[in-house]
């Protein structure tokens, strides 16, 4: 019997071997499980965020939380000094309020202190006197803009928002 040495002979449309392996899948079924241990599994359904990502306004960059109107005047000739009234972290909360001349020393994505409308970056603050936190004084050369160096609540997402979608992989960030 001769032999067929032509490679075309055996070859398939793509579509026939899309129909021969998808005749071969199974759908699985649906489980619920807790989000980390979702990780590397596809989604059955769109997921909503029940809260705004971030909860709360937050420090971009790590400097001091202050009132802009505090250093509307501030300028090379006349820096502003303000008392450093406390410390924020990622993660606390700083609990009082901070007053005309006053301001508190914030870390990245740390809450922003109630009333407190701009941050101005670490590196162009000058520490007058301590160690730049609590019951030191600071001073401002320049002034600073309502809204500067924070991220908004819900920047990220709003509440109800889809975030991810059915069919993605969930990632261990996706979990989170």
């Amino acid at each position: 019997m001769a032999q067929n040495n032509n490679p075309d002979a055996h070859m398939i449309l793509v579509e026939e071997a899309l129909d021969i392996i998808m005749g071969h899948v199974a759908e699985t079924p649906v489980e619920e499980v807790v989000s980390w241990r979702a990780v590397g599994r596809p989604l059955a359904r769109d997921v909503a965020t029940d809260i705004d990502l971030a909860p709360f306004a937050n420090s971009a960059m790590d400097g001091y939380a202050v009132h802009a109107r505090d250093l509307a005047e501030a300028d090379d000739g006349h820096p502003v000094v303000l008392e450093v009234v406390g410390h924020e972290a990622a993660g606390h909360v700083f609990e009082g309020s901070v007053g005309e001349g006053q301001t508190v020393r914030i870390m990245t994505g740390a809450p922003v202190p109630e009333g407190i409308d701009a941050v101005v970056k670490y590196e162009i603050v000058e520490v007058l006197d301590g160690d730049g936190n609590e019951g030191s004084h600071v001073a401002f050369r320049k002034p600073a803009c309502v809204g500067e160096n924070i991220r908004e609540a819900g920047l990220e997402a709003r509440r109800g928002d889809v975030v991810m979608r059915a069919g993605e992989v969930v990632t261990p960030a996706g979990a989170g």
